[in-house]
């Protein structure tokens, strides 16, 4: 769904559970506008923040295939995403590192 009345103080007070909600484009938009610049002491911090919330629409999309790939099917995908719910990014971030890394 993407929502093009979203404010900067919507994105960030977001959290990763709501990532899906919101376009690549709106945060591509907000990391590019030289506003955020204005935030001097903030703008790292928010940009982390941005990218986190990002980062985790996308492994929620593409780690339950590969993670379940990784433990060998054995369980069922319905609970390969609840296990990925309690992870972080970094974590999720590992598991596709691993299958990566047993592919080459």
């Amino acid at each position: 769904m993407v929502k093009p009345d979203l404010s900067f103080y919507d994105m960030m007070q977001s959290t990763p559970e709501n990532a899906p909600k919101f376009a690549y484009e709106v945060y591509f938009k907000i990391a590019r506008d030289h506003k955020i610049r204005y935030l001097s002491g903030y703008e790292e911090t928010c940009t982390q923040h941005l990218c986190e919330i990002m980062l985790r629409g996308f492994f929620r999309r593409w780690t339950p295939a590969i993670f379940w790939q990784l433990i060998h099917y054995r369980l069922p995908i319905l609970c390969c995403d609840m296990i990925i719910e309690v992870m972080d990014n970094k974590d999720l971030f590992n598991i596709c590192m691993a299958v990566a890394a047993g592919q080459n």
